[in-house]
């Protein structure tokens, strides 16, 4: 076959023909190569033929790779999370058209997002995969219908419009189109469990020892006469009827105020505790140092190049998860549900239909 020859040469002459033959083949395929260039820079854009034509259905595209050395990801609450070397590869047809869609791979991770298992927001990603490239969860985004352009026709004002579209999109986050893994879900942290309250009786009500706090039954009184609580009647027993981080929340902001104004208690140190809050659920920080050690895959190679350079995997620590969410000060949640027990112990004992008894 004439195509073949292309590839295959026994004389200096031959392989300049060849060579020849080959960009005059791939002419289109080049000229997006150009256009990746001129808008992502030259050091940051490689094309890879080599591994291309090792059979021989595969002498038809190249590679087309593209580096984002730092990518900061935003969504629609402001929160964001920095990421660092992401690879998408594209595979371009000898016609100039985009065969399938882009894949995407991550060389370098900070050790909690690496824990975390985060690549992006929207790709389905596990560190045990970390060599294999992923696809992007692309929605109902207009790059959709960019690619699509790109899989049927050769044209380089699309390409060049594709181009700016990727660079915006690995830039978010949509919470409203549900991701993979959510962005505030990356840190060090554990899930605090908080009882529901449905019913409170003799087997399951919730008292525990808080400690010789001598100030606990006047801020109670406090806060029973400063802020709203809502209550609901299950048909059994009066319940919580707002949302229980709703309320950890307003009895949390209630003692720090009245401990300024009562200066003359001292309460331990354990009563108030930092937390992370995320999609509802709360979360106790753990500290960095009680994190595994750096994983025995890092420094391993990630079987691509870039620019004649083989890759490596990259896993390090840092101080902090490198987002933006943020921690938020709490009642200890050992405080916080025995004052709840306690509040809806009385109300019910009270106001209920029958007396509860202990």
């Amino acid at each position: 076959m004439e195509e073949q020859r292309l590839y295959k040469a026994d004389t200096l002459t031959e392989a300049k023909e060849g060579l020849r033959r080959f960009k005059q083949v791939f002419d289109k395929a080049f000229q997006v190569a150009k256009v990746a260039e001129d808008y992502f820079g030259k050091d940051l854009v490689d094309f890879q033929w080599k591994d291309s034509f090792k059979s021989e259905e595969r002498k038809n595209y190249i590679y087309l790779l593209i580096k984002f050395p730092h990518v900061r990801i935003t969504n629609e609450e402001d929160e964001w999370i920095d990421i660092q070397d992401l690879f998408v590869r594209i595979m371009v047809l000898r016609t100039g058209t985009m065969f399938g869609s882009p894949t995407f791979i991550r060389t370098t991770y900070p050790l909690l997002q690496w824990v975390n298992n985060y690549m992006h927001s929207h790709i389905s990603f596990y560190k045990d995969d970390y060599k294999t490239w992923h696809a992007m969860c692309l929605g109902r985004s207009q790059l959709n219908s960019t690619i699509n352009s790109l899989n049927g026709a050769f044209d380089l004002d699309i390409w060049g419009l594709y181009f700016y579209e990727l660079e915006k999109s690995v830039q978010v986050e949509s919470i409203k189109g549900v991701p993979y893994h959510r962005l505030s879900s990356v840190t060090s942290k554990a899930e605090v469990y908080v009882p529901n309250y449905y019913r409170i009786n003799e087997t399951n009500s919730y008292n525990m020892d808080i400690g010789t706090f001598e100030g606990l039954p006047e801020f109670l009184m406090y806060l029973l006469h400063t802020v709203d609580i809502e209550f609901a009647w299950n048909g059994e027993c009066y319940v919580l009827g707002e949302p229980m981080l709703n309320f950890w929340i307003k009895v949390s902001n209630a003692f720090i105020e009245w401990i300024n104004k009562m200066r003359f208690y001292r309460f331990p140190r354990s009563m108030m505790c930092k937390y992370i809050i995320s999609e509802s659920k709360v979360y106790r920080p753990t500290d960095y140092a009680g994190l595994q050690e750096l994983p025995e895959e890092n420094n391993d190679y990630m079987d691509f190049y870039f620019k004649g350079v083989p890759q490596k995997l990259t896993v390090f620590k840092e101080n902090n998860d490198g987002s933006n969410i943020k921690e938020i000060l709490l009642l200890s949640d050992n405080y916080f549900v025995t004052l709840l027990s306690s509040i809806l112990s009385n109300i019910n004992r009270h106001y209920g239909r029958e007396e509860i008894k202990y």
